[in-house]
């Protein structure tokens, strides 16, 4: 059992050594799997063998069965008494908070004695990871969940192993990805079946369809185009570039997909899916060029679906003199260590919305060019004016829905104040993404640069500048500079 299905054995000991293990569950005997349907009726009810089309579904507990059994009963009377004119939600907050204290989630076991794995979703890591480090997972979403009649909830990314008859590694990497797309898009996720059949319909590098043999970049480019959104394709050309592209695209809480070649003999390829990210606490400076600071040099580890092993798998990442490494770790049932892949990162595949015109590359390009230019002024004004030594600066880049940038601009850590906001309101027209370029230094504070990602590298548009800046004549004119050379409202908040 260990040595054919390494996933369940991984799912296991994922679920034993948690936080909060798993203590008891409850099995569905015969559920009707959207996803297992599809790909049944697609290849597997054409063949000889009478495989059935239901599969069982096993939800997983923090707490033991006699406790589990008492909640649900308890969520359940609650549900009979407040009956469906529950105007004030009580008993769907009953099963909110009965979800965040106990539910795990859940796996889905296909009839296929091959490949049983089937739609798994698992919470994922708690943030804390020790000695300074910090998980992030910004490409997880909430799934709903429905048992005898309670609504159970669960924040994770969908993961389930490949079978080899309608999807290979590539297929799964990119339904796991288009399910956290569906997150700021309403799109109908497709099932693996579909994928294969969109990815495969104009072109066969690898023979016919199903059973699927891979899907070639192409292919998975053009299955992504193919349910409404666009397929933002990344080459690695350098560690550094790698390293920012995996940042800023895990921070804004995309879910790309990473193209991998096996290191150092390139005689395989591989397709995951990045789920979350590992990162320094306390930022330590990586220096790109001359002075200027990539806090994409804090990302340690990103956490990947594998479907060969597990979601949530922990890649260590690396460089070398013009590649970026992911090691995976095999461990034993005891987590003891027992071998190691290295991958070299060749592409990442990025499904994003078809205005998003301004890729994350052609952001962090723009974002070294502004700090040049920056640097530039800051010479002419030590000339000119006042001797100033702007320093380090240190920059991210994220590109997010304009909601959810003004949500951490008015509430999150850096909030402005109140007459900023109002200003703001006023002057700033976001588009539906927004590209921010952020500039961090000890002489001026913080400048985020607001890009309409409806443009291009060419010809950006700045959407506006937002200057949480210290008190000083420099940062002022500095701020005042760039909004006039990059012709755009400028939000100005004096710390």
């Amino acid at each position: 059992m260990r040595d054919g299905f390494p996933q369940l054995n991984y799912i296991e000991r994922y679920l034993r050594k948690a936080k909060r293990p798993c203590l008891s569950v409850i099995i569905e005997r015969y559920y009707i799997d959207r996803d297992f349907i599809h790909d049944f009726s697609a290849f597997y009810s054409t063949s000889l063998y009478a495989y059935p089309n239901w599969c069982q579904r096993i939800h997983f507990f923090s707490i033991d069965k006699n406790q589990a059994r008492q909640e649900l009963k308890k969520l359940s009377q609650l549900g009979a008494n407040a009956g469906i004119t529950d105007s004030g939600g009580a008993f769907q907050k009953a099963c909110k908070e009965f979800s965040e204290k106990f539910y795990m989630g859940f796996s889905v076991i296909k009839p296929l004695l091959g490949s049983p794995v089937g739609r798994t979703v698992l919470r994922h890591y708690d943030s804390e990871a020790g000695k300074g480090l910090l998980r992030k997972f910004n490409c997880t979403r909430h799934y709903q969940v429905h048992l005898l009649g309670i609504d159970l909830t669960v924040c994770g990314l969908v993961f389930q192993q490949q079978d080899v008859g309608v999807s290979a590694c590539a297929t799964t990497a990119v339904w796991s990805s288009l399910s956290k797309t569906k997150d700021f898009e309403e799109i109908a996720t497709p099932t693996p079946a579909q994928i294969t059949q969109l990815a495969s319909q104009y072109l066969l590098p690898f023979g016919r369809p199903m059973p699927s043999e891979g899907l070639s970049i192409g292919q998975m480019c053009q299955a992504i185009q193919a349910v409404q959104v666009s397929p933002s394709l990344l080459k690695i050309e350098n560690p550094d570039d790698a390293r920012g592209f995996l940042q800023s695209a895990v921070s804004s809480g995309f879910a790309p997909v990473l193209i991998l070649e096996s290191y150092p003999d390139d005689n395989s390829y591989h397709a995951v899916t990045a789920a979350g990210m590992k990162i320094r606490k306390v930022h330590k400076p990586t220096m790109i060029s001359d002075r200027i600071d990539d806090e994409a040099g804090d990302l340690v580890s990103l956490y990947v679906h594998d479907d060969r092993y597990s979601p949530y798998f922990r890649a260590d990442l690396s460089t070398t003199n013009s590649a970026l490494i992911l090691r995976l770790n095999l461990e034993d049932e005891d987590g003891n260590i027992e071998g190691t892949e290295r991958w070299k990162l060749r592409h990442i595949l990025i499904p994003i919305h078809g205005k998003i015109r301004l890729s994350f590359a052609s952001l962090r390009e723009i974002t070294i060019d502004l700090i040049k230019m920056i640097r530039a002024f800051g010479e002419i004004y030590s000339n000119r004016m006042t001797k100033i030594d702007i320093g380090t600066i240190q920059f991210r880049n994220l590109i997010l829905r304009a909601p959810i940038y003004v949500q951490h601009l008015f509430y999150g850590q850096q909030k402005l104040a109140d007459a900023q906001r109002n200003v703001f309101n006023k002057k700033v027209l976001l588009s539906r993404y927004v590209g921010v370029a952020r500039l961090t230094s000890k002489s001026f504070g913080i400048l985020d640069i607001l890009f309409d990602t409806t443009s291009t590298l060419k010809n950006p548009h700045c959407l506006g500048i937002v200057a949480r800046i210290k008190n000083g004549v420099f940062p002022l004119i500095l701020a005042e500079f760039l909004s006039e050379e990059l012709k755009c409202p400028l939000i100005v908040d004096v710390r």
